[in-house]
């Protein structure tokens, strides 16, 4: 009976199958039609050649609100939305330069998460947890094409930015149109500045004076000319 044993390391120090090689980088200078030392080639940690050709590593700042409570992780797919706050998010006046959301870029593929790289290997344990945790990532490392690097570049100088996490095989692109706060939460000191002046009440009108009219009279040998609606003279 022939079985087939791993060779000892140290005594057959050169990989054995393709599998051992692949997905690896070389670690030192590799001569043509050699054998492949072991400990020739590794797994590679740097993030620059992990970056797509043609695109590029740009990082931003996040927390845990805008991280999606630290569960984006290195290889995941996501959107990116700004909101650029208006004279209403910066004085509270609401409805005065109205804030604005839209949604920037979809499905970006996030390079690192803090330290962590795409398709670096993370130590476990024995339950498949991670060894050893990592401390909250401060930043998510995304690739961008040029012309998306100024984008986001332009927008995080002027709003700010949120991730929102996609389904790996949710790969639609959707039309979503921008949002704005609405007029109708204006603070009431503004909308009393807004509002027309009120009418004046409307004076009560006089009635008429109707004509008097002369009566003549004669009393005894005295005479009186009175009006109508007035004393006598």
């Amino acid at each position: 009976m022939v079985r087939n044993r791993p060779g000892d390391p140290q005594r057959y120090p050169y990989a054995a199958t393709a599998a051992e090689v692949i997905g690896k980088v070389a670690t030192r200078d590799i001569a043509a039609n050699m054998l492949v030392a072991r400990d020739a080639v590794g797994a590679e940690t740097k993030l620059a050649i992990r970056v797509p050709i043609g695109m590029r590593a740009v990082s931003i700042d996040t927390t845990a609100e805008i991280a999606v409570a630290g569960l984006v992780r290195p290889g995941d797919r996501v959107d990116v939305q700004v909101i650029y706050p208006g004279a209403d998010a910066i004085s509270g006046a609401r409805g005065m330069g109205r804030s604005r959301a839209e949604t920037l870029l979809q499905m970006v593929q996030v390079l690192a998460v803090g330290e962590l790289v795409v398709g670096a290997n993370q130590k476990t344990g024995p339950d498949g947890q991670q060894s050893t945790p990592q401390p909250p990532a401060r930043t998510v490392t995304l690739a961008l094409t040029p012309e998306q690097v100024s984008t986001l570049s332009l927008a995080k100088s002027t709003g700010g930015l949120y991730l929102s996490l996609r389904n790996p095989i949710d790969d639609q692109q959707v039309a979503v149109a921008a949002m704005t706060s609405r007029p109708s939460l204006a603070a009431p000191a503004e909308r009393d500045a807004t509002a027309p002046p009120p009418r004046a009440a409307a004076q009560p009108k006089r009635a008429a004076r109707q004509p008097s009219h002369a009566i003549e009279l004669l009393v005894g040998d005295r005479r009186e000319v009175i009006y109508s609606g007035s004393t006598a003279r």
